[in-house]
């Protein structure tokens, strides 16, 4: 005759632990996945600065037109976002 292999209950606290366990697992993943995403939107590359000026002196404009012109960007862009 065979044996029965008998079914042993594991306590609350030890399923609450394989729980855990899990859980924290998933929120170091979610943090992972969280982390990616920052790359991808703040990895967008801006224009530098030098480049900019570069263009913009290129194009013909003056140091007083650069000034006015960039102050009408920074003035907007200040009055536009709202947090």
């Amino acid at each position: 005759m065979e044996e029965k292999k008998r079914m042993v209950r594991r306590s609350a606290d030890e399923r609450i632990a394989e729980l855990d366990k899990k859980i924290a697992y998933h929120q170091r993943s979610i943090e992972n996945l969280e982390k990616r995403k920052r790359v991808i939107i703040n990895g967008v590359r801006r224009p530098d600065y030098n480049d900019i000026v570069t263009e913009m002196a290129e194009s013909g404009m003056t140091p007083d037109e650069m000034r006015i012109a960039l102050k009408q960007i920074t003035s907007k862009n200040s009055h536009g976002s709202k947090k």
